[in-house]
């Protein structure tokens, strides 16, 4: 994943959504898409706007499961209590 400080994501709302961002980054590739772009194709976004989903720009955190999900990640493993 990018150099992004997780603990900085605790109280910096920019930081956690470009480490929201690393993340579907991170496990699009471990899922075999190259690229950005044929991600996006395959599930009918537009390019620009995954781009910003890469970027954690533009998303919210419903978007963020959902581009999970669909990249095959078992969600609740990833949140602990």
């Amino acid at each position: 994943m990018e150099n992004i400080d997780p603990k900085g994501s605790n109280t910096d709302d920019e930081a956690f959504y470009r480490l929201l961002g690393a993340i579907i980054k991170y496990f699009r590739i471990k899922a075999g898409f190259s690229t950005p772009e044929s991600f996006a194709h395959l599930t009918g976004r537009h390019r620009s706007q995954y781009y910003e989903y890469e970027s954690g720009k533009n998303m919210n955190m419903l978007t963020f499961r959902n581009l999970l999900l669909e990249l095959g990640v078992q969600v609740s493993g990833m949140v602990k209590f």
